[in-house]
């Protein structure tokens, strides 16, 4: 039926135009002349709307609009390139990054980075523990020596044999410390005491405790012959103490600077150079101030003190190789930290500790940095997407 309406609409407009009139043409077409006759009435009314044509002036004036626009573009295009050209270079390392925030990799990155700032932190504040009384225990059963030349050897615990001493080695109670005649060395305990081993000495850390609530600190040593220089941290705890026991004497003191000579008999002489120093032997005791000295030959009490004689070759007179003279003025005796463990230079295990610490601070810190950026990288790609999406909704339903 649209068929035939359809040619016959052709075919009457056709005969309208001849001059025909309206009748005569829904007269050939009496069964479609009801739909025929509107679009006929249409069409008829559109041919007598007048055409419209542009003035000379409007077409002369839109052309001159026209070339001015032709010769702008040129120029717009050559100031877009430069820009266009930077973004042509970003747009893949762009595309890489959006395809890997909103490809698989968008869980896979940011669950990897939050476990490894998790594991970096329980590493950083677990060390944060190696101060506690129980890893404190642990450090104190060791001390420090610092050698200054070849000529020291050791013997550890529990071994027949003598090894030479490395700077920087760790000293477990029971270990024994050999200086030979040209050598010089010290050992650091845990709360900051040191002793300076002068040449041609025997020394043993015999017991090293640390101090808690329960339990006082206790260093004790066994100089067997030779010379030594104690330097003593102030003990706090009453019960503390650190003592120096020779073959015909038990020193004890509590924070002082005294020094310690044991000939090859086994006879002892000991000089108080600040501080208050206790000597003990055959069940008697006497009291050394600073200035005074006492000697104590074997199987004999202790001596009665006497000043110290500075003719008779003083600690400030002596000398040894690799070493300053030693002179007891407090400028130049080495630094003591009352209030705790001494200042690490890098080679105990403090200092490893530090550096372990600040290994994991760094990871930690810039693995939180990478994944704060990564998920603001996520957060606007994911903003700019629902952008996107919703301009293209909006462009599809306006194109319904």
């Amino acid at each position: 039926m649209w068929t035939k309406l359809s040619k016959a609409f052709d075919e009457s407009l056709a005969r309208l135009k001849r001059g025909e009139t309206l009748n005569s043409c829904l007269g050939r077409y009496p069964r479609l002349c009801q739909q025929l006759e509107p679009l006929l009435l249409a069409a008829e009314s559109i041919s007598a709307v007048p055409g419209v044509s542009p003035s000379p002036d409007f077409r002369k004036r839109s052309k001159s609009l026209l070339m001015a626009r032709l010769r702008r573009e040129p120029a717009k295009a050559a100031r877009l390139q430069p820009a266009k050209a930077a973004f042509d270079r970003l747009s893949m390392p762009l595309r890489i990054l959006e395809r890997a925030v909103t490809g698989p990799a968008r869980v896979a990155v940011p669950v990897a980075l939050v476990l490894l700032l998790i594991l970096q932190s329980v590493l950083f504040f677990g060390s944060l523990n190696f101060f506690s009384s129980a890893s404190v225990s642990a450090l104190a059963s060791r001390s420090t020596l610092t050698t200054f030349d070849d000529g020291v050897q050791l013997k550890r615990p529990g071994s027949t044999t003598w090894e030479a001493a490395v700077d920087g080695t760790t000293l477990e109670a029971g270990t024994r410390v050999q200086i030979a005649s040209n050598s010089n060395a010290v050992i650091t305990f845990f709360n900051g005491t040191t002793v300076e081993l002068e040449p041609d000495t025997d020394l043993m850390v015999e017991q090293l405790e640390a101090g808690s609530q329960n339990r006082p600190t206790v260093i004790v040593l066994r100089q067997w012959f030779g010379k030594t220089l104690s330097r003593v941290t102030q003990l706090a705890d009453p019960g503390s103490k650190y003592g120096i026991q020779t073959p015909s004497a038990y020193i004890a003191v509590r924070g002082t600077l005294f020094v310690t000579e044991v000939d090859e008999t086994g006879a002892a002489r000991v000089q108080t150079i600040e501080g208050l120093v206790s000597v003990s032997a055959q069940g008697e005791e006497v009291y050394l101030p600073a200035g005074q000295q006492t000697a104590v030959e074997p199987g004999a009490p202790p001596s009665k003190p006497v000043p110290i004689n500075h003719a008779e070759g003083a600690p400030q007179e002596q000398k040894t190789e690799g070493l300053p003279a030693q002179s007891y003025d407090n400028e130049k005796l080495p630094s003591q930290n009352q209030d705790g463990p001494p200042a690490s230079d890098g080679s105990g295990e403090q200092g490893q500790w530090l550096r372990q610490s600040k290994r994991n601070l760094w990871v930690s810190l810039i693995s939180g940095v990478v994944l704060l950026l990564w998920i603001g990288t996520f957060l606007v790609m994911e903003k700019q997407r629902s952008v996107t999406t919703r301009h293209r909704r909006r462009a599809f339903d306006r194109r319904r």
